[in-house]
């Protein structure tokens, strides 16, 4: 069973993310790769998982879109 601060960490967690300014892509949600170890009737643990910058981007499904989209800014600067 889940005490009240954990209840509340994992529905801070479940808030929707944001658009990063820097990317101009959405921001990963604020519980992304967090998790909280529970063993028993102990307190949870929490934790949070991080992938690699090589697992971001071997996991990364928007390179296709990410492409196309330089391209597009390359064709429209050389019209300047």
């Amino acid at each position: 069973m889940l005490s009240q601060d954990e209840k509340s960490m994992i529905t801070d967690w479940s808030a929707e993310g944001g658009i990063n300014p820097d990317t101009n892509r959405a921001a990963s949600p604020p519980g992304l790769g967090k998790f909280i170890l529970k063993i028993g009737k102990k307190p949870g643990i929490p934790f949070q998982s991080v992938m690699t910058s090589i697992e971001g981007r071997v996991n990364d499904t928007n390179q296709a879109w990410s492409k196309t989209s330089d391209r597009r800014d390359d064709a429209s600067g050389a019209d300047r």
